[in-house]
């Protein structure tokens, strides 16, 4: 646990995070590309939802976790209490949904929510079994996995 938290404090980036950074921004780009075909604000429409679901998912992962470096960066941010997890929660997923419905189908819509809630709670479950917890960077990750996962789900839906 602590060589991982080291590795991932070092600031040099890394063959591994270029690498990932490049297929979550081609994996983005290839859903927005399929998801044009319906059209400018279909793609803009789903872009949104996906990322009111991304900050709702960061906001779940931090409440969820405890620190993993205690005195670190994202230690000393502090975390969310419970009700603004509850308010991210209930703002967020009617929110997306709505913005879901109004432009694909339910169909799509619960697609899209099970795709991101499966995403996030394996990467929570990934976070305490390495690392112990959250960190600046997970919390990053977090969200990206949550609006690449919910941007698959709605041109998967297609």
């Amino acid at each position: 646990t602590e060589h991982r938290l080291e590795i991932m404090k070092d600031s040099r980036t890394g063959v591994y995070g270029v690498l990932i950074l490049a297929l979550s921004l081609l994996m983005k780009v290839f859903a927005l590309a399929s998801l044009v075909t319906l059209g400018g604000m279909s793609a803009a429409a789903a872009l949104l939802a996906a990322g009111i679901a991304a900050r709702t998912a960061l906001v779940w992962h931090w409440t969820e976790l405890e620190s993993a470096r205690p005195g670190g960066v994202a230690d000393h941010a502090g975390r969310p209490d419970e009700e603004s997890l509850s308010f991210a929660l209930v703002t967020g997923i009617p929110v997306a949904a709505v913005i879901v419905l109004i432009v694909f189908s339910l169909s799509s819509a619960v697609l899209a929510a099970l795709l991101v809630v499966i995403a996030s709670f394996a990467f929570v479950r990934l976070c305490r079994d390495k690392i112990g917890g959250f960190t600046g960077d997970t919390l990053g990750a977090a969200s990206q996995i949550a609006e690449v996962a919910a941007l698959i789900a709605l041109a998967c839906s297609l």
